[in-house]
């Protein structure tokens, strides 16, 4: 029940973005992915692709994440692995791209065109 509290305060309290650490394997106290799903508006499931396409190039451990990201009214959560490497690894991977999708949350860019990221 923590974890929904966290998230839903972080929610009301318009955060743009949530980025939550751990609970995303297999164990029986792994719940962080079932509560997240439950206030997602719109699931991001490329994004939660992406990282896991990119993370099992690091750990053969990553196909097993049950990572899921996506919208909750105004805030973009991302949930990431419990390891600290993991994190640091993702954030490099995801941060270049991330403004984005914030943009486009926040009705900053209407016109995906308008923000494209040089190639």
């Amino acid at each position: 029940m923590a974890i929904r509290e966290a998230l839903t305060s972080f929610i009301n309290r318009r955060y743009s973005l949530i980025l939550t650490s751990g609970g995303t394997g297999c164990a029986a106290r792994d719940n962080t992915p079932e509560v997240t799903r439950t206030l997602l508006d719109r699931p991001t499931p490329g994004l939660d692709e992406a990282i896991r396409t990119f993370s099992r190039d690091k750990s053969p451990y990553a196909m097993f994440s049950r990572a899921v990201s996506g919208v909750a009214e105004d805030s973009f959560i991302i949930n990431m692995p419990g390891s600290p490497k993991a994190v640091q690894e993702i954030l490099e991977f995801i941060l270049p791209v991330i403004e984005h999708p914030l943009k486009l949350i926040a009705g900053a860019i209407t016109d995906c065109q308008e923000d494209l990221v040089d190639s």
